[in-house]
């Protein structure tokens, strides 16, 4: 809820608050200057607190699987609830499952009041973590793109 999340930021921003304390303060066309900045501020914010979480939520999350990969969003990719910041696939064995989701309880418990929703789907094929080998006897696509 990108909303929640404007709103958020601007009460733990200094810098925020700051230009909404000079906005109150001065005459009409500054004000109206000092509120577009405000909003646009917010809106970066707002982009950077995502990116955070989104780190955030891959690196807590990869610590209690065997495998993390962050996918692809596509720009015009959302959900019922709204938008979406970041996909993810976590290769998660079965003994390891319920740490896994505890792990992700957790993190929506965290990010709720913020605005932040998560969702945990599966279990899906492991393709992402498959790695295609060269019929020639090579180490196939990864292999090759690591070289020089």
């Amino acid at each position: 809820e990108r909303a929640r999340l404007r709103e958020e930021v601007a009460h733990v921003s200094p810098r925020l608050r700051e230009m909404v304390e000079r906005a109150e303060g001065s005459p009409p066309g500054r004000a109206y200057l000092l509120r577009k900045k405000i909003e646009a501020l917010k809106d970066e914010e707002a982009r950077a607190e995502t990116r955070r979480v989104a780190s955030e939520v891959e690196s807590r999350l990869a610590k209690a699987c065997d495998g993390a990969a962050r996918l692809r969003v596509l720009k015009d990719e959302a959900t019922e609830q709204g938008e979406l910041a970041a996909r993810f696939a976590f290769l998660v064995a079965r003994r390891r499952f319920d740490e896994f989701r505890r792990a992700a309880e957790r993190l929506a418990e965290e990010g709720a009041p913020r605005g932040f929703r998560f969702e945990l789907t599966g279990p899906w094929p492991a393709y992402n973590f498959a790695r295609e080998e060269n019929t020639e006897g090579g180490k196939g696509e990864e292999g090759e793109r690591g070289k020089g």
